[in-house]
């Protein structure tokens, strides 16, 4: 085998060997806690500007609320349209966007103060919504394991499929982008995922069981993800009673 030959096998291999490696299992610890309103579907979540942004679902229930990250207290909210279920909730730091699940709908809100300026049509359902700073793009998740990439109003560029261990994750659903990475929580499990957007592979997986498992209600599954700062991000679900600023390690 000659020099260059050699050296191709072992790109390949490489490649190869890239593509085998399974996520790092990473550990958190618990920062702070807050009180949460068990009655809130969350959805949801956004850090911005000192304040905790949370989108709620439910027909008929449906609000964006304006929380205090220290304490948790409302601070603010708006009710949907009865005919809107709230999904997942971002902002591009002028506006928060806040996705419908059927209705093929993207609600778009000044933020201070929280007012619904315009609607933005998106096909297919909404559920976790994310925003790129560096690259001013979006990402959209619709249940499936497909990420949906989108521009400033909402077209669609690309999308990717993501694999866990060479199967698509399937119920991708909140997303939240931490600079580097797309983190998301699946429907129903009660880890988080982190995503890599140019592979389309799961790199990184959180086990929250141990927070899922404080809550009583079996359907209070872990569903809020807001980044904070370098590893750390804040964490709820739907019907959760706690909302808890984590450091993942």
């Amino acid at each position: 085998m000659g020099r260059k030959a050699l050296q191709f096998g072992f790109l390949i291999l490489g490649l190869c060997v890239l593509c085998l490696a399974k996520p790092k299992i990473l550990s958190f610890e618990i920062l702070d806690h807050f009180p949460h309103t068990v009655t809130s579907f969350t959805q949801g979540l956004v850090f911005y500007q000192g304040k905790i942004y949370e989108s709620t679902g439910l027909y008929s229930q449906s609000q964006i609320r304006v929380l205090n990250p220290k304490g948790g207290q409302v601070l603010d909210f708006t009710v949907l349209d009865p005919k809107f279920f709230g999904e997942g909730l971002t902002s591009d730091g002028n506006f928060l966007y806040q996705l419908t699940w059927r209705e093929e709908i993207v609600l778009v809100y000044q933020i201070n103060p929280l007012r619904l300026l315009k609607q933005i049509q998106l096909k297919g359902e909404g559920w976790g919504l994310a925003y790129n700073f560096a690259k001013r793009e979006f990402y959209h998740s619709d249940g499936s394991a497909t990420i949906y990439i989108r521009n400033s109003d909402f077209k669609l560029k690309s999308s990717r499929t993501i694999s866990l261990n060479g199967k698509p994750l399937q119920k991708l659903n909140e997303l939240e982008w931490d600079g580097t990475s797309l983190w998301s929580n699946v429907w129903f499990c009660d880890s988080l995922f982190r995503l890599n957007l140019q592979t389309g592979k799961v790199t990184g997986i959180v086990n929250l069981t141990s927070l899922r498992s404080l809550q009583p209600n079996p359907e209070a599954v872990l569903n809020g993800i807001a980044h904070f700062d370098t590893k750390v991000f804040f964490i709820t679900g739907k019907l959760w009673d706690r909302i808890y600023k984590i450091r993942i390690k």
